[in-house]
């Protein structure tokens, strides 16, 4: 579980960083190639220590707290838990260390930087860890019923 964990922050943190990166460059996009992969460098730099000390705790206790729900009601109390947690820790820390809120327009609305990122990154981190765990359980049932056809086959013979 950590592993699909770490390999979904990993990929969704790159991910968000892309789209935000993207958007942040306007429309139609104005980016220099090597600029684009300096600033999502820099940016991984202080987007993946967080995701990884707090987004992948976070998303173990989101699948501590939903383990008795089923089907969507469990998916949509784990998107939840996820992007409300990542919208607090941005305002949390933003609150401590007394930080500037550095806002971007995004399709004609104001929006704080560090909190459109931190929702991307909870979303795909959500979306890329939900997808895993049904791959997951879709694997290990097809694998039981290859074991359940070989078991029949045997009874027949």
């Amino acid at each position: 579980m950590i592993k699909r964990k770490f390999v979904s922050a990993v990929i969704a943190t790159y991910m968000a960083l892309t789209i935000f990166m993207i958007f942040s460059s306007g429309i139609p996009l104005k980016f220099n190639l090597s600029e684009f992969i300096g600033a999502i460098g820099f940016q991984s730099l202080v987007a993946a220590p967080s995701v990884l000390l707090f987004g992948i705790p976070i998303s173990i206790l989101s699948d501590f707290i939903t383990k008795r729900l089923k089907g969507g009601i469990r998916q949509l109390s784990s998107l939840i838990i996820h992007i409300t947690s990542a919208s607090l820790y941005i305002v949390f820390v933003q609150e401590i260390t007394n930080s500037v809120w550095t806002t971007m327009n995004l399709l004609g609305f104001r929006v704080n930087e560090f909190l459109f990122i931190a929702v991307l990154i909870s979303l795909f981190l959500w979306l890329l860890d939900e997808i895993s765990k049904n791959r997951t359980i879709i694997t290990k049932l097809n694998i039981r019923q290859v074991d359940i056809e070989k078991e029949e086959e045997k009874k027949t013979i």
